[in-house]
Parts: structure tokens; C-alpha cells; sequence
């Protein structure tokens, strides 16, 4: 993606292998996309938490995914912000043959494990899982609803730690969808639609642009929704001087090759 060739670029080829953690989280593209979510896991014996902490650059959305009890949201029709309580709300149970092996107990035991977003980014990127598996890749073509205005707050870890003064509110501003060509996620043409400085919404076909109306956005079988934060989150931690140091070290070595 992007954010790989961004890597490439600053510190070489081997910039994935090369580089740790955090310094790949320094590019542009990351402080632009990038966030983190943090998996927890709660011993159903003695409580003890495990966590774990994995960058995103985007999240993904499973398109089967139903409202509680069973009924589709929104009227039968599938939609994003239950596909995020999916992800970041429910929880999993982990018994019988997934049981969880606790580090306090020294023991499998029946545990819950839930994610959250720990770190919001300043621009939300959600992908539509629509190419599915059936012998041969194809596309779920169904329509899914995507709100105008997007709170994360629901799906936010406790401590979250860099969201500054403001709430993690968004709003749409992009919208790319893909013109299948008989239910192929192999070919077909992409199309976008962009929210302007000035609140117009505007149809992007390659070189055709036209205004269109918010409604017509939100009816479009969405590919990818871009959702830009209202306030720009607080900053991460600055590298540790092992990190800088190694950081140097490395554009030293490119700049030999």
C-alpha cells in the first residue's frame, strides 16, 4: 500500500524488516491514517488482562455482519455502524475448545475478548470486505447504509491516550465505489465522490466532474468511506533516543547504497 511505499522510500527496500515499530509510524501517510486498536482478553477465573497493541491503517468492515437479535440494521439493510459495534463493541466468548490460557492461572480457562480503537486517526478509512471466495473470487453487491456524521466514541478504549480536547467525531468527505462488470470484483471502474471545502458534494469519473446532492452520496454501494476527524487528535510519543539513534544509522546506510 501506500504507507509500504512510503517506508521504501525514506529507508530502502528492507524498510519493513529494517525499521522498528515506531519509526514506520513517523511517515506522513501514518500520522494521516494511522491509529492503533488494542485487543484485551479478561480470565473468566481470576480477572487477570491481557492486552495487545496493533497498528491500522484503515478498518475493515464485514458486510454479513447483522444487528443484535438477528434483524439486519436500518430496516433490514445491512449497515456500517453495526458492522463497528461487530468489531468494537461485542465480545467473544472463549470456551470449550478455544479456551484461554490464562498467565495467572497456568490454566486454560473461559475467558471474554473484546477489541477497541485505542488510537482515533485524523482520517477514518473503512473498507467494504465485498470480494468473497466461492470457487472464484466475486462481489457482495448488496447495498450497505454509511452515516453522514460518525462518532467513535462507542468503540473507544477506556484509556485512550492521544484524543486530545476534542471527541472523535467525523464526517464523510469521500466515497469510492467500484462499477462491477456482471458481479466481478476483477474488473469494472472505479468512481468517487467528494464532499468540497464548501460543504458540495461532486461525482469524480475520471476526467468528468459533476455536482451532485448529499443524498444521492449516501445511496451509492459504497467501496471505501473516508471519514475526516472534526479535531485533530493529540500526538503520539517522540521516539526514545535508541530509536532516533537507529533511525539515522539506517539513512546513512541508504544514502552509501
Amino acid at each position: 500500500g501506500i504507507h509500504v511505499q512510503s517506508l521504501k522510500e525514506a529507508a530502502g527496500d528492507d524498510a519493513e524488516k529494517t525499521l522498528d515499530p515506531r519509526t514506520q509510524e513517523t511517515t506522513m501517510v501514518y500520522h494521516v491514517f494511522g491509529g492503533y486498536t488494542r485487543g484485551r482478553v479478561v480470565c473468566g477465573d481470576c480477572g487477570y488482562e491481557s492486552c495487545t497493541y496493533t497498528t491500522m491503517i484503515d478498518v475493515q468492515l464485514d458486510l454479513e455482519v447483522e444487528a443484535g437479535g438477528g434483524e439486519r440494521a436500518t430496516g433490514g439493510v445491512p449497515s456500517v455502524e453495526a458492522s463497528m459495534r461487530k468489531n468494537f463493541v461485542d465480545t467473544v466468548a472463549l470456551e470449550g475448545s478455544c479456551k484461554y490460557k490464562c498467565e495467572r492461572c497456568s490454566a486454560y480457562v473461559d475467558a471474554q475478548k473484546d477489541d477497541k480503537i485505542h488510537v482515533s486517526p485524523n482520517v477514518l478509512v473503512l473498507p467494504l470486505k465485498r470480494s468473497v471466495s466461492l470457487g472464484r473470487f466475486s462481489k457482495i453487491t448488496k447495498f450497505v447504509s454509511f452515516p453522514m456524521d460518525l462518532d467513535l466514541s462507542p468503540y473507544m478504549s477506556p484509556d485512550a491516550p492521544y484524543e486530545g480536547t476534542g471527541p472523535p467525531n467525523y464526517r464523510l468527505y469521500s466515497v469510492v465505489v467500484h462499477l462491477d462488470w456482471m458481479g466481478s470484483a476483477h474488473s469494472g471502474h472505479y468512481i468517487s465522490f467528494v464532499r468540497l471545502g464548501d460543504g458540495r458534494w461532486c461525482k469524480c469519473d475520471d476526467g468528468r466532474v459533476e455536482e451532485v446532492d448529499e443524498a444521492t452520496v449516501l445511496k451509492q454501494k459504497a467501496y471505501l468511506l473516508f471519514y475526516e476527524r472534526g479535531t485533530v487528535r493529540g500526538p503520539p510519543p517522540l521516539r526514545t533516543e535508541e530509536q532516533q539513534a537507529r533511525v539515522v544509522e539506517l539513512r546513512r546506510l541508504n544514502a552509501e547504497r
